[in-house]
């Protein structure tokens, strides 16, 4: 489905964290900037590691999906093309439902 989606255990800031530190191990460029929304899971650790990783962090304004149209875009689609007929792996078994979700 993709190679840059995957699920993670909870929404939070070492999960946001965790997922960031693969995206930059796998992405085939230099990652100069990150746009995200204003969630508490983005502060902290991950913002930290960002800055440890001389990598500009943008925030889109509150209650605006349009500006970060492509990632909300990417979200709904894998939500409804993998997510809704693999529901079941998500909550008992997160690794086998990443197997599929990254091919």
């Amino acid at each position: 489905m993709s190679d840059y989606a995957i699920a993670v255990p909870a929404v939070t800031n070492k999960a946001a964290k965790q997922f960031s530190e693969a995206c930059f191990k796998l992405s085939p460029f230099e990652i100069e900037k990150v746009i995200t929304d204003n969630g508490s899971e983005i502060k902290g650790e991950f913002d930290s590691l960002l800055s440890d990783a001389h990598i500009t962090h943008l925030w889109t304004y509150l209650s605006t999906p349009k500006m970060n149209a492509v990632c909300e875009r990417f979200s709904r689609t894998i939500q409804e093309q993998f997510v809704d007929y693999h529901e079941e792996l998500l909550f008992t078994d997160l690794a086998t439902f990443n197997e599929p979700l990254a091919d």
